[in-house]
């Protein structure tokens, strides 16, 4: 079914949320971890709000989205991915979400704001994949349908960075994985530093989306998050050949 196809098929007046056919609350806000509570300007997710997630790092923007997906569908409620063609089930199943209640929508960008308008009607947690600079009432349009259907929306990716107004912007400063030990093993655990933007001001925090690696010997950066970066292969390599 197309982008306008599925827009069409719905009636708001007629829809309700689909979350409301299992357990999930349907209170104003919404409990999260401390990990997630700790980037947010308020003690719980609000409904209605707008959580833009810029790439600003190579990588850990996907990861922490399905750290955000997790939370939310472990819950009960269910959440949309639009666009993002490279998210694999796997990852996110990896990450906690629960895939009985999210689901694919893969369109092309041009369609994604009715992709988006359409789900926000039942869907508690809409994630939009932007990838260049967004039309300049989309943000406005979507935002307004969020605050009045009570439900989340987060734009993510390269082009998220121009999205307007948010209630709070997350950026990934930094990845470490861990897992190695001593140049064996496998990357097991991921490590995320986040800065978290709102009200004009800066606040960071640490997400472990896959689990916390157990035993790993904490220190605190300049910002006074905690880190636990592990010596890649080749930085190991350079050190033996320097040492010899």
């Amino acid at each position: 079914m197309s982008a306008r196809a599925l827009a069409a098929s719905v009636a708001p007046g007629h829809l309700q949320r689909a979350s409301a056919l299992t357990d999930f609350s349907g209170s104003r806000d919404i409990a999260v971890s401390e990990e997630i509570g700790s980037l947010l300007p308020w003690p719980r997710l609000r409904r209605g709000a707008t959580i833009c997630l810029a790439a600003k790092a190579a990588s850990g923007t996907t990861s922490l989205l399905l750290a955000l997906m997790a939370q939310l569908s472990r819950s009960g409620a269910w959440c949309a991915l639009i666009g993002a063609s490279s998210v694999s089930a796997v990852a996110a199943q990896q990450a906690g979400v629960s895939l009985s209640r999210l689901a694919f929508v893969e369109t092309a960008e041009r369609d994604r704001e009715t992709a988006a308008g359409a789900l926000l009607n039942g869907i508690d947690l809409v994630a939009v994949h932007i990838t260049s600079e967004v039309p300049s009432q989309m943000p406005r349009r979507l935002m307004a349908k969020a605050r009045k259907r009570g439900n989340i929306l987060v734009p993510f990716g390269p082009g998220a960075q121009s999205w307007p107004n948010t209630d709070v912007s997350w950026s990934v400063e930094k990845t470490t994985w861990h897992g190695l030990n001593r140049g064996r093993g496998m990357l097991r655990h991921c490590e995320l530093h986040v800065r978290a933007r709102m009200h004009g001001r800066d606040r960071y925090g640490t997400v472990w989306p896959y689990g916390r690696a157990p035993g790993v010997a904490e220190t605190r950066d300049v910002h006074g998050r905690r880190t636990a970066s592990v010596t890649s292969l080749p930085s190991r390599k350079v050190k033996a050949l320097r040492s010899g």
